[in-house]
């Protein structure tokens, strides 16, 4: 078994490889593209393999990209993530080292991820509420 832990940023992932006994693999800095992902995981076979990425604004992009490649993909929760957050060192090299140790130890907590057409309701509704929230400033304004 192969455990894969990814740092994720807007702009870039890094991500960090290891085998069952915590031997290095990979280790890598590339751009949140479709074709990076495909070129870090070409040496990994996804039924062998465990990702873990933190809970970020952009998680869905990349949990999408990951899905679609058929690798098992959990989401740790970042408030629960406590190892990470008091490193007295932080780096994203040694974020995604450390969330890979966690995922190996089986340490980490998941944050559930619904269905992709519950995930496309949610984001409708949050478009709805934005544009709902603008009108009324607009309607604010006018009084």
């Amino acid at each position: 078994m192969n455990y894969i832990g990814m740092d994720i940023h807007k702009q870039f992932t890094v991500a960090v490889a290891k085998d069952r006994d915590g031997n290095l693999l990979a280790e890598e800095k590339f751009d949140n593209h479709k074709c990076n992902f495909e070129n870090f995981l070409k040496d990994f076979c996804p039924s062998e393999t465990k990702i873990v990425i933190e809970s970020s604004s952009i998680w869905e992009y990349i949990y999408e990209i990951l899905e679609e490649m058929k690798f098992e993909v959990k989401l740790a929760n970042p408030t629960k993530t406590r190892a990470i957050a008091e490193a007295r060192i932080k780096t994203d090299s040694i974020d995604a080292d450390t969330l890979c140790d966690l995922l190996r130890a089986n340490l980490i907590c998941e944050s559930y991820i619904p269905p992709k057409e519950i995930r496309n309701l949610r984001n409708i509704m949050r478009q709805r509420k934005a544009i709902v929230k603008g009108r009324t400033q607009i309607k604010n304004k006018i009084h």
